[in-house]
């Protein structure tokens, strides 16, 4: 629906997820200029994701708004919560080991924005490969992985961020770190070594699962889900997507895997929809899919890359299909990023209970949205061929489910 291309090589697409900033998409770019002395270089770009009326028709634009040279970037991340008083914050894992943090500002017009820097730090001499926010606002920290293996957790809530803690995890590059949604001391990391490890932040010294077995090649991606709790997402270089079930935390199952072929870079849950799931599969494009308790159905690829499939993201907001106007944002798409902040849903915990019980899989929940006209917007980049697109996935345009 609308593409653009960028300066460096595209590797990272990350939509806000803070009102009323829905509609402002973050991206970056890592290239490296090989000689003698190889320099990593970045930059970090901001569009205004649009509607514009044409012919009596509408059509999604993408206008720059943002552009800055920085250090090589391996990954972005919004910050998942606002207190309403503060500004949307981005935070950067950056090739020349430092970690920043940018926050949003309103631009000189009323559809533009700047990201600010506000902090940097040192983590470690090796690359930043990952960053992610920790869930719970009332301790701003990060965790980030690195090229040589190990993972840090920083705190952000102070002007100076400090390293809380920093381990060794894995015995190549730490491809993955990811909070656990519902237990905030809990981190999942994933490894070039094919290992799949768990960590409770309290006692970093030896992990609280080590899985050596399951996976073929390279952990890339870790996704807790964002509405159901102890459910979470595995992507490998071996190309198969794993659907996890965590509540024995010390032997978690896989209860249902697929192979997606490429690569299985990334993986992002929707934000209201439990079981729908973007994947970036590298050297195979992008796969919308359905995960359910027993099987995982590709509903959807999109192809239109000419090169690896890197990043991609969910619009949070609620696109309508008018004849004029802009990208709108919806009430309704909150509840899912309330159930991610910590809101358990309505008798969770007696099925919980009970699942166990019986030795049961958790039923999934699908939250609908109010409006029989909502949409479903993607924005994905590829590397080499420096692409960005936003589109709709047709199969749900034509039966919306969410």
């Amino acid at each position: 629906m609308a593409k653009v291309q960028l300066t460096g090589n595209a590797d990272a697409a990350e939509f806000c997820p803070c009102e009323p900033y829905l509609h402002i998409l973050a991206a970056a770019s890592y290239t490296l200029q090989e000689g003698e002395e190889p320099v990593r270089l970045g930059e970090l770009y901001l569009y205004s994701a649009q509607k514009t009326a044409e012919s009596g028709s509408s059509t999604l634009s993408l206008t720059p708004i943002f552009h800055r040279e920085t250090s090589g970037v391996f990954d972005i991340c919004w910050r998942p919560w606002s207190d309403g008083s503060s500004r949307p914050c981005l935070a950067q894992a950056s090739a020349d080991g430092t970690l920043r943090l940018h926050k949003l500002q309103d631009g000189p017009t009323s559809c533009a924005a700047e990201l600010h820097e506000t902090s940097r730090a040192d983590v470690s001499s090796s690359m930043c490969l990952f960053v992610d926010w920790a869930p719970n606002s009332s301790e701003p920290q990060v965790a980030v992985s690195h090229s040589d293996g190990s993972l840090s957790v920083i705190d952000v809530g102070q002007a100076d961020p400090q390293v809380i803690s920093s381990w060794d995890a894995h015995g190549f590059e730490a491809w993955i770190v990811s909070y656990d949604t519902w237990k905030p001391q809990i981190v999942h990391s994933g490894g070039d070594d094919s290992q799949f490890c768990c960590w409770d932040l309290r006692d970093t010294q030896r992990p609280a699962f080590r899985d050596r077995k399951t996976h073929q090649m390279g952990v890339c991606s870790i996704q807790s889900s964002p509405l159901l709790e102890n459910v979470l997402v595995t992507g490998s270089y071996d190309e198969h997507v794993r659907l996890w079930d965590l509540r024995m935390i010390q032997k978690p199952v896989v209860q249902v895997e697929l192979g997606l072929g490429g690569g299985v870079w990334r993986l992002k849950w929707h934000h209201s929809d439990s079981q729908l799931l973007l994947a970036a599969c590298m050297h195979n494009g992008f796969a919308v899919a359905r995960v359910g308790e027993e099987e995982i159905e590709v509903l959807e690829r999109y192809e239109d890359h000419n090169s690896l499939a890197y990043g991609g993201s969910w619009y949070a907001g609620d696109w309508e299909q008018k004849a004029s106007g802009e990208v709108q944002s919806a009430a309704s798409m909150m509840r899912g990023l309330a159930i991610a902040a910590g809101e358990r849903r309505p008798n969770q915990e007696e099925d919980e209970l009970e699942a166990q019980a019986q030795n049961k899989s958790i039923p999934a929940v699908t939250h609908s949205s109010s409006s029989p006209g909502s949409r479903c917007l993607v924005a994905t980049c590829s590397f080499y061929d420096k692409a960005l697109h936003i589109w709709e996935p047709k199969t749900l345009a034509s039966s919306r489910t969410i």
